[in-house]
């Protein structure tokens, strides 16, 4: 029994010619045919492009190989390789191989050549030259068209695994279809079993059901698919019935005399061997073994991508079940954070209503009683308390449109901008205000009409505080589209903001004007801004200190 490393290289027989003119002759007619062969792959190369790059090279090195010696035909397949490559395959003018289809364009062309050269070396070291008889051409051609029927069984099963969905009825099929070609009696695929630490028979032929069940598992290092496992190498073995290795007992069991096991490897991982064996012959010869590892190497790229298939799945479905349980805990979460903002917020409201209505009382029937400092103790007993309930209110409004659903549809804004102007009636009526709107249209947006009516709101009641002191308050709306959204512009006559504090406009809490003039919490552009964006839109503001503001806010257009 012998062992081949994976990446040896066959030795080639080099004939030595006769004289150093003789040799010269015949490399320069290796390169010449070369050369001929480049300019008939030129003209072709509108018919062809890059779908065959080394087409017309295997009639240049059939002629050579048929006139010259074995070492100006090896030169000719090495100029044939360069040539092609840089010329005729994409990315042309470059050097190497980066996809599957070039290693295998280039593969092919190399398998065949050297099928040529195994043959041609055959021929005429037993029958002394191709020309000594008929017989030895009819021969040669049978040889010719048996390494273009294996090469064609290559191309045509490289194909089929690159467009399969499911590689692994290639893969049975194209060893039950080497098996027939190479008049082999049996074929074993075992794959590496990496939780279990050992290969597991995944496919076979040409024995018993009884047979298979006895090795659907093998350890690594027993017989020899569990040592080319894990020794990852090829094992070749030969006369196994008169052969000792205790390796062989498997295979000798079976009536196998010649077997050969290649490991399934994709970037130095064994993913696990596949192996075929003869009853009637002690051994494979080179072209035989050749095309065995060809198939190898076919077979280990399905395999590969069928695992990384099975475990791109897996991974989407046990992150399905991550996002599932995540989503789940999430509105567990928000439901008791409602349950728990509401509660808390009843519980302090309730004892804010009692201090606003004593401090009330205390004004109204006790204030000539209290005095001036009484009477301005409770007026601010008063405020505080008002403001701490805006406050709960306002960041109940927050949690709202943070956490509560916002299913969306198409909303009027010119009934929208409606609805928050008359809930705003008797402020605007209080500040002799101005609201202009009509420049909005017929605009309608993909929005919530709760969120967008509090948005709104929000908005225009800022437009109409935030103005000078004697000065009437003027706020004007209008849209504008573009890029599937409208923006709807809020644009008043206030005070405007500072350009250093407008990082800190939309944020909770966050009074940029402290004084008494402009009460509030902070929080209504808070609001604002996770509306718009739990809808789906954006929010911005452009000002000036003394100018005025303009606000806009963007949402979704509605078809």
């Amino acid at each position: 029994m012998r062992e081949v490393n994976l990446a040896s290289v066959p030795r080639r027989e080099k004939r030595v010619g006769s004289t150093v003119t003789k040799l010269s002759v015949e490399y320069a007619f290796a390169l010449l045919a070369v050369g001929l062969a480049s300019l008939a792959r030129l003209a072709l190369d509108a018919f062809c492009g890059e779908s065959v790059p080394y087409a017309t090279f295997y009639l240049s090195f059939i002629g050579v190989i048929w006139v010259t010696g074995m070492g100006p035909a090896v030169a000719a397949l090495a100029a044939s390789l360069l040539v092609g490559n840089y010329f005729f395959v994409a990315p042309r003018y470059t050097l190497g191989f980066e996809t599957i289809p070039e290693w295998l364009a280039a593969g092919l062309f190399t398998f065949v050549c050297v099928s040529l050269l195994v043959l041609v070396r055959k021929l005429r070291q037993n029958e002394h030259g191709l020309r000594a008889s008929r017989a030895h051409v009819e021969q040669a051609l049978a040889q010719l068209n048996d390494a273009h029927a294996r090469a064609r069984l290559l191309a045509e099963t490289a194909s089929q695994l690159l467009r399969a969905s499911d590689p692994q009825q290639v893969v049975d099929a194209l060893c039950s279809k080497v098996m027939t070609y190479l008049g082999c009696d049996v074929f074993f695929n075992f794959l590496v079993d990496p939780k279990a630490r050992h290969l597991r028979l995944n496919a076979c032929a040409g024995i018993s059901r009884a047979e298979a069940a006895a090795i659907e598992t093998l350890e690594f290092g027993a017989a020899v698919c569990g040592c080319a496992a894990r020794d990852g190498c090829r094992i070749v073995a030969e006369d196994i019935l008169h052969t000792p290795d205790p390796r062989t007992e498997l295979v000798k069991s079976l009536g196998v005399q010649a077997y050969a096991c290649h490991p399934l490897k994709v970037q130095g991982r064994v993913l696990g061997t596949l192996s075929f064996g003869t009853r009637s012959r002690t051994q494979f010869d080179e072209g035989e073994l050749s095309l065995m590892l060809a198939v190898t190497d076919l077979v280990a790229i399905a395999m590969e991508r069928q695992q990384s298939a099975a475990e791109l799945q897996q991974m989407n479905q046990e992150l399905e079940q991550r996002v599932r349980e995540r989503t789940r805990s999430l509105e567990e979460m928000t439901e008791h954070l409602n349950a728990f903002c509401h509660s808390v917020a009843h519980d302090l409201r309730a004892p804010l209503r009692t201090q606003i209505g004593f401090a009330e009382l205390l004004l109204e029937e006790y204030a000539n009683q209290l005095g001036p400092d009484g009477r301005k103790y409770a007026e601010l007993v008063l405020r505080g308390a008002e403001r701490q309930d805006h406050i709960i209110a306002d960041l109940l409004a927050h949690i709202k449109v943070s956490l509560a659903e916002m299913p969306v549809e198409p909303v009027s804004l010119p009934e929208a901008i409606a609805k928050a102007r008359a809930d705003l009636a008797f402020e605007v009526r209080q500040k002799d205000a101005i609201i202009e709107d009509r420049e909005t249209g017929e605009a309608r947006v993909k929005a919530n009409s709760s969120s967008l009516h509090l948005v709104i709101l929000n908005l225009l009641t800022n437009a109409c505080k935030f103005v000078p002191a004697g000065t009437q308050p003027h706020v004007r709306l209008w849209t504008s589209n573009g890029g599937g959204f409208v923006r709807l512009w809020v644009e008043d006559n206030g005070i405007g903001i500072d350009p250093l504090e407008s990082s800190r406009l939309f944020g909770m809490f966050q009074r940029l004007n402290r004084s008494r003039k402009y009460p509030g919490t902070g929080m209504g552009l808070a609001i604002v801004k996770k509306a718009v964006e739990r809808m789906g839109g954006q929010v911005g503001a452009e000002s000036e200190p003394g100018k005025g503001s303009r606000f806009w806010v963007e949402l979704p257009a509605a078809n």
